[in-house]
């Protein structure tokens, strides 16, 4: 989830892996109302393709497949726009948060609104930066990539190191840090697995840009 800079709205993804209906949830915090928007929509809904990652195909005890729906999720700095995106989606979408918030809308309405914004590797977690780049972990390719202001996708780091690489955070000084769950090792397995595979690293490193912390 993201929190808008003046506290008052929290955009929520609800990958919905089991329930399959996936959907942004947006809550009023003044009125402590929740909202449940693009319900279903493609923009939210996972594709078919299973992801694979350092070798493993994510399988649930080897035959469901583990398809997270809408699960990237970030506001612009400017917290005009909200980008999103299902994890094995090649697209990266985006939606102004003023639609998101006029209850005026039709649910046709809002979802004529969505833009596919970009190309995508398969993504978890995701960042933006004060110049508009939007930064996403690639944990398919271990990898960290970007998505420039003039939509251009590029690869910042690769290593295996970054065992599913999943949340992002800037930091102070221009840091920005990246947790790696390495849920390859953990989703569907046995405790043996996960104290195996231990530790579970947080890494950091400086982008061209940098931005407030916290997010």
């Amino acid at each position: 989830f993201n929190v808008s800079a003046d506290g008052q709205h929290i955009y929520i993804a609800d990958a919905s892996i089991f329930g399959l209906r996936p959907a942004l949830v947006v809550y009023d915090v003044a009125n402590r109302r929740a909202r449940r928007l693009l319900d279903g929509h493609y923009s939210v809904t996972a594709d078919h393709a299973i992801p694979v990652v350092q070798g493993r195909r994510m399988l649930a005890l080897g035959m469901f497949a583990i398809r997270p729906g809408v699960d990237s999720i970030a506001l612009s700095r400017d917290g005009e726009w909200l980008y999103y995106a299902p994890v094995n989606k090649p697209q990266l979408y985006r939606i102004a948060t003023a639609h998101l918030l006029d209850q005026q809308l039709s649910p046709q309405q809002l979802a004529g609104q969505v833009e596919a914004y970009a190309d995508k590797t398969m993504s978890d977690g995701i960042s933006t930066d004060d110049a508009g780049n939007i930064y996403l972990t690639d944990p398919e390719h271990s990898a960290i990539v970007r998505v420039t202001p003039e939509r251009q996708l590029e690869t910042l780091l690769k290593t295996e190191r970054l065992r599913w690489p999943d949340g992002f955070s800037f930091g102070p000084d221009g840091w920005l840090y990246v947790s790696c769950s390495s849920l390859q090792n953990v989703i569907a397995q046995p405790p043996s697995s996960v104290v195996r595979h231990a530790p579970y690293q947080v890494f950091r490193f400086k982008p061209a840009a940098s931005a407030a912390a916290g997010q």
